[in-house]
């Protein structure tokens, strides 16, 4: 049986530590008729370095981008550049285990009804020792908020109120990323976009108890260049909005609250102000239903109260 092809898509930035592993992972799968796609986002380490001298070695397709462009404007590039039957995400700092396409691929043909499949991910820290297996690549917040034993038992309901996905965990077909359209350039978030159209439009979603990949988890704090929080949290919030009529008001508006509440503990662990967070009450006014939660609130007047201790005590002692 012939193999069909499968475009392996890698958006990189600032990732000098880990990019040739994750490349070297792509070049050493046993499945052979694959085109890979390397796209630098304007890393300002020797990213772009790397890239080059393993794109000229061995010939794969690379690009380099000089500015910063963002995530999404980086995929719907690369995806320009794709052939495959098949589409596989891969980040820069996550590698593939050794078997995982040809047995993904080997799945997906059996059943033509099948859009995209999901496997397991194992989590490594920064140094890539093993963390914890990540069952169907649900991430970890998601796992914690609902119990469920597969990918394919999340329901539009569970999806908009935590991205259940990390997107190494799986490979969807062209034509289905087709119906999908291009990423919103103006967002920084795609992975869940992309998930929420999957459940809401009812496409087949399959899963393999096999390990897809390893997914690198590294700190806010320890970030070469921590995302724009503030965009990222605009972004959650368009993307929820987005397919708020799939689902009942309640997950909608549940969905919001877990968005605040996750973004203020965000800005709080990078040791910025969450204040940006309270202008989504002036669209939704139920958030300041928020404010009954006196946890919540305790969190954010402490943050304040540790900043303004802080300024005192600088005052006082310089």
């Amino acid at each position: 049986m012939a193999q069909p092809l499968v475009s392996v898509i890698m958006p990189c930035y600032n990732h000098e530590k880990y990019v040739e592993q994750s490349i070297q992972s792509v070049l050493d799968q046993p499945y052979k008729n694959i085109e890979l796609i390397v796209i630098d986002d304007g890393s300002r380490d020797t990213t772009p370095e790397i890239i080059r001298k393993l794109g000229d070695q061995y010939g794969f397709y690379y690009e380099l981008q000089g500015v910063n462009k963002g995530i999404c404007h980086t995929l719907n590039k690369a995806i320009s550049h794709a052939s495959g039957r098949y589409i596989k995400f891969l980040a820069s700092d996550d590698f593939l285990h050794e078997q995982s396409i040809l047995e993904f691929i080997n799945h997906m043909e059996k059943d033509p009804k099948i859009d995209a499949c999901f496997g397991d991910l194992i989590e490594v820290d920064k140094e890539g020792n093993d963390v914890r297996l990540l069952k169907s690549g649900v991430s970890k917040l998601f796992q914690s908020r609902f119990l469920v034993s597969s990918i394919v038992n999340v329901s539009p309901e569970m999806a908009i109120q935590v991205s259940p996905m990390i997107g190494s965990a799986y490979i969807i077909k062209r034509s289905v990323l087709g119906e999908f359209g291009a990423f919103d350039e103006d967002q920084i978030v795609e992975d869940w976009d992309l998930f929420l159209f999957l459940v809401c439009h009812l496409k087949k979603i399959s899963y393999i108890p096999s390990i897809a990949g390893y997914w690198r988890r590294i700190e806010l704090r320890e970030r070469p260049v921590r995302r724009d929080n503030k965009r990222w949290f605009l972004s959650d919030i368009h993307i929820v909005t987005k397919y708020r009529h799939y689902v009942s008001r309640r997950s909608f508006e549940a969905a919001i609250k877990n968005l605040i509440r996750f973004h203020a503990s965000i800005a709080m662990t990078c040791n910025e102000s969450p204040v940006y967070l309270l202008r989504v009450a002036r669209k939704y006014l139920f958030v300041w239903a928020l404010f009954a939660d006196f946890g919540f609130v305790s969190r954010v007047l402490g943050f304040y109260r540790e900043k303004a201790l802080t300024k005192l005590h600088s005052k006082v002692y310089r």
